[in-house]
């Protein structure tokens, strides 16, 4: 007699484990529009929409990336992918908001709604369009720490509704989301959208 057995062992390491975000919509009081990489479709792997970045001077003040992830680069140190890139390819699909208007963003929750992301803080900032900005640029702050996912919503409840100051001169503007889910570790996605 002989006795098949199948054992199937899964295992996964905070170390592994790929805590990533990415904006995918945002929806102005005029027009929705998608973030500078273009809609999220099944095209390109996570890691084309979760960009890893660092916020601080240098990449030696960031830890190292969970796989499947590259390590860190030079251009992670800036803020945004170039607009007009291979990884910024969208420059028409624009975000449309009148000054002191709502705009509404929405990102990827990944399996990340739950207990997981608790105590997490999503961070939104501001800068006029420049196809390359630096951290210095986004001086306008949104929200300063956004809870990651809102409980007890049942849809979109990895969103928030920014308002746009009512000071805001009209013109292009880039808007900078950032979460950090592993110390150290940062995700972000640049959007351009154009204000009324």
């Amino acid at each position: 007699m002989m006795i098949c057995g199948i054992f199937i062992i899964v295992f996964m390491t905070i170390t592994e484990a790929s805590a990533h975000s990415w904006v995918f919509n945002l929806k102005g009081d005029i027009k929705s529009g998608v973030p500078r990489m273009g809609p999220t479709t099944h095209n390109h792997p996570d890691q084309y929409y979760a960009r890893p970045m660092c916020p601080k001077p240098s990449l030696s003040q960031c830890e190292g990336l969970p796989p499947p992830y590259k390590p860190l680069d030079e251009t992670s140190l800036r803020p945004c992918r170039r607009a007009g890139s291979d990884g910024a390819p969208n420059m028409l699909s624009l975000a449309e908001v009148t000054r002191g208007g709502k705009l509404h963003i929405s990102w990827m929750g990944n399996g990340h709604t739950n207990s997981v992301s608790d105590g997490t803080c999503i961070v939104f900032k501001m800068a006029p369009y420049k196809e390359d900005p630096s951290w210095v640029d986004f001086t306008w702050p949104l929200e300063d720490c956004l809870p990651f996912y809102h409980k007890n919503v049942y849809t979109d409840a990895s969103s928030a509704d920014l308002i746009i100051p009512a000071n805001t001169q009209p013109g292009v503007y880039t808007i900078l989301y950032m979460w950090s889910k592993f110390q150290g570790v940062y995700y972000g996605t640049c959007s351009d959208i154009v204000v009324h």
